[in-house]
């Protein structure tokens, strides 16, 4: 998904749009001190890799790598770097869970969101959510760099939702399901609980209840492995 072209990049900077000449100046307009950044991906190779990317780059300096949500967090609150760039699905705590910690704490970390899947719905969701961004995963490293510069500077760095463009990403499969319905199914899949699902929305229990036998109904299932396995075979989570 081609992030940071003129035709699919949303990049605002409080309330003035950042041009895409301006993102390409990144590097030069701030230049000088290193940006602090953790990076979290329980996948060793692409976090590694990206790591490594981002301290080539000579802008960025990564001050911890982390395998899980849980321990991104923690850093987070101990390092409180500018920037953390959070895979969406992680075991302990996922991204989207990170970034509601993150804004009910007050943290001036800015969370950037990163994926394989770049379908409409969870950018919406990550969007709304409050994190300051969100990559897919093949996106090149100077791309990367200038995204984490422009949240780093203010902005918010998101592929267009609107528009017919070849590049806009696609609508996810998620079959009539509602935000929250998705988002019970995604705790799931996590080993959640109703309940512990509850406790992670800031819902009422009755109220968690209620989605999940809506998302039943709309699965044609009748229990949480048996709506994970078919979100799963439907491509809504990966």
């Amino acid at each position: 998904m081609p992030l940071l072209t003129a035709h699919s990049a949303a990049i605002t900077a409080e309330s003035s749009m950042v041009t895409q000449s301006e993102l390409g100046r990144g590097v030069e307009m701030t230049a000088g001190t290193r940006i602090p950044v953790i990076v979290a991906d329980d996948h060793p190779v692409y976090r590694e890799g990206l790591s490594r990317a981002l301290s080539l780059s000579g802008r960025v300096e990564v001050v911890e790598e982390c395998v899980d949500g849980a321990r991104a967090l923690e850093a987070v609150r101990e390092s409180q770097p500018a920037v953390a760039l959070v895979d969406y699905r992680m075991p302990r705590l996922d991204g989207i869970s990170l970034v509601r910690a993150a804004r009910r704490d007050n943290l001036a970390t800015r969370v950037l969101l990163i994926s394989a899947s770049t379908c409409r719905d969870v950018i919406g969701v990550a969007s709304r959510e409050g994190a300051a961004g969100f990559l897919g995963k093949d996106m090149n490293r100077a791309q990367i760099v200038a995204a984490v510069d422009a949240v780093h500077r203010g902005g918010l760095v998101f592929p267009a939702l609107s528009g017919a463009t070849d590049a806009a990403p696609a609508l996810c499969p998620r079959y009539g399901l509602s935000d929250r319905e998705f988002q019970i199914v995604d705790a799931f899949a996590r080993g959640l609980t109703i309940p512990l699902a509850a406790k992670e929305l800031s819902i009422a229990q009755s109220t968690a209840k209620t989605h999940t036998r809506r998302l039943y109904g709309k699965l044609g299932v009748g229990d949480r492995a048996a709506a994970v396995a078919e979100a799963i075979r439907r491509g809504f989570l990966t």
